[in-house]
């Protein structure tokens, strides 16, 4: 959804209440199905019923996790990317390109953005990840505000662009 109020907000990126819920009851439905081959398989080691109860725990953690991110919403503003609770994304000025194409290694109804210098790792499951020079947007979310994002990330690298080619 495009905004343009006092806050500076470009474009948001909110992710879809049923992608969400398919994402987090995928994710507690493996762990479910984990826990009972654990439960019924009396023949197996020891050692086998450990890791399939770690898998388990890892299972949730992750929907926990999913749950946690997907709780909040993207915001493209005139100089950053962050969070709406505030966590930064990525600085415009640090973004190098946006690559949205077909064959590109990026999340569904996502795009990629490849920074000058890279940042610390982070992952927001559902939502986006950051590693190195690279930050994959989407999940979740619906393809058309991704579109919405990358198409006005990409005017404002255009605009940065311009002015600084203007002024150098």
């Amino acid at each position: 959804m495009t905004q343009g109020n006092s806050d500076n907000v470009i474009a948001t990126l909110t992710p879809s209440p049923i992608r969400r819920i398919f994402g987090i009851g995928g994710l507690v439905t493996l762990g479910m199905i984990i826990l009972y081959v654990a439960l019924v398989s009396t023949s197996s080691s020891l050692m086998i019923f450990v890791t399939l109860v770690i898998a388990v725990l890892l299972t949730f953690v992750l929907a926990y996790r999913m749950y946690m991110a997907t709780s909040d919403i993207l915001e493209l503003r005139r100089g950053s990317l962050v969070t709406s609770s505030g966590e930064l994304v990525a600085r415009i000025d640090n973004v190098e390109r946006v690559e949205m194409g077909l064959f590109v290694m990026k999340p569904s109804n996502g795009f990629l953005i490849v920074l000058k210098e890279p940042m610390k790792r982070r992952w927001q499951p559902g939502l986006w990840w950051r590693f190195g020079r690279r930050i994959g947007v989407g999940g979740v979310t619906s393809r058309g505000e991704g579109k919405i994002m990358s198409d006005a990330l990409l005017q404002l690298l255009l605009n940065d662009h311009k002015s600084g080619r203007s002024q150098g």
